[in-house]
């Protein structure tokens, strides 16, 4: 009988993401004699340690203590800073509320990261029941996006059209976005009840405009 592995915890996943981004940027070093780490072409920055001043560290930075040994918090968030004189931060451990005070310590900020890599607890978990609800709607035409957390405590989600909606007609079709109320209870069935209510499924997608302005949300179903 073969049985599923658990899942990975919040550090696990966050660390291993940082891993496999690092192994990119080997694989583009290779031969190279200068490497840029902020790719504007493709508008988007690798995975990279960045050496800052004290003062310039901030609270919601990611940061490898270097100095201290291996311990829990050796890379963590930024949570507060204390006692400029010893570089004191205060770190809270990946995944979890624990914190722990460091100073005399040398920290490189790990940038690069997309916030959708970050996410942790409720929000890693609502995550991943949107991608799943997607596949729930039956709806193969209308696919997962993309998906932002909002001040108001309502989740933004992004419905784009398979393929872009080039294999359609052969213009590109423009995504449109479905916003609910979520919290950590929302359930699947309620955000297939709020991307069916939203108009997947039913809606039809506007085509691409030399404006290029996107389509305006949609408040759809309240969270329980």
């Amino acid at each position: 009988m073969r049985i599923a592995p658990p899942e990975m915890s919040d550090k696990e996943r966050i660390l291993l993401t940082i891993i496999r981004e690092l192994q990119t940027m080997l694989v583009l070093a290779r031969g190279a004699y200068q490497l840029d780490f902020h790719d504007r072409s493709a508008g988007r920055e690798y995975v990279h340690f960045e050496h800052r001043e004290y003062d310039k560290i901030k609270p919601g930075d990611l940061v490898i203590c270097q100095t201290s040994g291996i311990h829990d918090f050796t890379v963590g968030f930024v949570v507060d800073k204390f006692d400029p004189d010893w570089h004191g931060l205060l770190l809270r451990e990946i995944g979890t509320e624990r914190t722990c005070r460091m100073s005399n310590e040398r920290y490189y900020c790990i940038v690069g990261l997309s916030e959708h890599d970050l996410w942790e607890g409720g929000k890693h978990q609502f995550d991943l029941k949107v991608k799943k609800a997607f596949w729930k709607t039956n709806e193969d035409w209308y696919r997962f996006g993309g998906l932002r957390f909002n001040d108001d405590g309502t989740a933004t989600m992004t419905v784009r059209e398979k393929f872009g909606g080039c294999c359609t007609n052969g213009d590109e079709s423009v995504p449109f976005e479905v916003t609910m109320p979520w919290n950590k209870r929302t359930s699947v069935k309620k955000i297939v009840e709020a991307l069916i209510a939203g108009g997947v499924g039913t809606r039809k997608f506007e085509r691409r405009r030399p404006t290029g302005k996107p389509a305006g949300s949609l408040i759809a179903m309240e969270a329980t």
